[in-house]
């Protein structure tokens, strides 16, 4: 204990005649007479994506780690997608590159094969991952002036990552007097809570401890940050969601109506022909009495993916919201045509995994020179002329599927004939969904 004067200054700095009494150290020394925290060395493998960097053909993704270490060639899962990548380089301003880093170095790491990655993306360690959760305990000192109500919406800031979050839960507020803890409707000013904190999407954490990790902040509608808030670790109440078991199963729609559902993903460049091609095969599809339905980039941003740009993290969200809907849409009996650049491999093989078997790849091959020479839209030209950037195609990379299901070739083939192989392929798989 050190006694102290606030309005007078005694033993801040400098001791006082008021406190001859005591003969510990001031307030200042016991300070500098602490241990410096240690980079945490012993933990496992954490690092925070605070930018992504091009240097020509690489990308090079900076940040901070802040536990364990990492050396080129290591296996690292990356973001709460659980992406595998290897660590090709590492690199440290001005030096270069060197073999390995350790806790509490600024570093750039480089890929391979190149995901997709934002700020706020965590890089960690696959033996030790962090724990994940929707619902978070956090212990909070609560700043605003205004009270903290039950229900707001505030912004968890974990290092660069940033989560909405609404309060699910006031569990006690703690009693400064006695550090007592009451059960309270609100948090007053300048008090300390128990809270729980409920996100729309999983959040990658480790628990509070003192040496570090598990540090959040409470940032408000205004940009203020209005509280410090430790995570203690995930709250197990149940979700209050309660998914129905549908009453007729996929096997039952598929018996009645001849055929089953599918997903057939169309992706290629710009202008390949993904939108065009997909609507005629929906054409033929329903002359033949199958129901098939297109959905297509531009017209869910026009309305379901609306609120998304074209950030990476941004691109990723409108193909995981794309894929979950033509999910539930192939489960319910329809044929669905996705018309979606969907420029990386990771995109198509999260796809792939949300919507599992009635997923099929088909690749629209056509080259770049063909698909900027038909540019219906002019997006090309206005990438040439600078006007947008990161464009597929342009200053945008593409990866082109691996092993898809179908590749069809729109700069050699009629859209009659492209139709026509993609309504094939189609038939062939939704008919052998039925067969005994």
């Amino acid at each position: 204990m050190i006694p102290i004067s606030a309005r007078e200054g005694d033993n801040v700095r400098e001791r006082g005649a008021r406190l001859s009494w005591y003969d510990g150290p001031t307030l200042i020394e016991a300070l500098m007479g602490l241990d410096p925290p240690r980079p945490r060395l012993a933990g496992p493998f954490r690092f925070a994506v605070q930018d992504v960097y091009r240097r020509g053909e690489r990308r090079l993704l900076a940040g901070r780690i802040e536990s364990g270490r990492v050396r080129a060639g290591d296996t690292v899962l990356v973001g709460s997608r659980g992406h595998r990548a290897r660590v090709k380089a590492i690199a440290v301003w001005p030096e270069g590159e060197r073999p390995e880093a350790i806790a509490g170095q600024s570093v750039a790491i480089e890929l391979t094969p190149e995901l997709v990655v934002a700020r706020g993306d965590l890089l960690y360690d696959e033996s030790a991952p962090p724990e994940r959760a929707t619902r978070l305990r956090v212990r909070l000192l609560w700043l605003r002036d205004e009270p903290l109500e039950l229900g707001e919406t505030l912004l968890l800031r974990i290092g660069p990552a940033q989560h909405p979050v609404r309060v699910e839960a006031i569990h006690a507020v703690v009693r400064t007097e006695d550090l007592r803890e009451e059960k309270a409707e609100k948090v007053p000013p300048e008090d300390i809570a128990e809270v729980t904190l409920l996100a729309a999407d999983e959040i990658l954490f480790d628990p509070f401890s003192p040496e570090g990790g598990g540090r959040g902040v409470l940032v408000d509608t205004r940009e203020r940050i209005v509280a410090a808030a430790p995570i203690l670790g995930r709250d197990h109440a149940r979700a209050a969601i309660f998914p129905l078991k549908d009453a007729i199963s996929y096997t039952d729609r598929a018996r009645a109506k001849g055929y089953g559902g599918a997903v057939f993903w169309l992706t290629g460049l710009p202008a390949a022909g993904k939108s065009t091609l997909a609507r005629e095969a929906e054409r033929r599809l329903f002359a033949e009495r199958i129901d098939a339905v297109v959905l297509d980039g531009d017209t869910l941003r026009d309305g379901l993916n609306a609120d998304l740009g074209f950030s990476p993290r941004e691109r990723e969200e409108n193909v995981r919201r794309t894929a979950e809907v033509a999910k539930l849409m192939a489960q319910s009996g329809l044929v669905v045509l996705v018309a979606l650049i969907s420029p990386r491999l990771a995109m198509r093989a999260m796809a792939r995994r949300i919507i599992g078997d009635l997923f099929h790849e088909i690749y629209v091959a056509a080259d770049p020179a063909t698909c900027e020479a038909r540019d219906p839209k002019g997006l090309y030209a206005r990438a040439r002329a600078g006007e947008i950037r990161e464009f597929t195609g342009i200053d945008g990379s593409y990866e082109a599927p691996t092993r898809p299901d179908l590749t069809i070739d729109t700069s050699r083939l009629s859209i009659g004939e492209a139709s026509e192989a993609l309504v094939g392929f189609v038939k062939g798989r939704i008919f052998a969904s039925v067969r005994p």
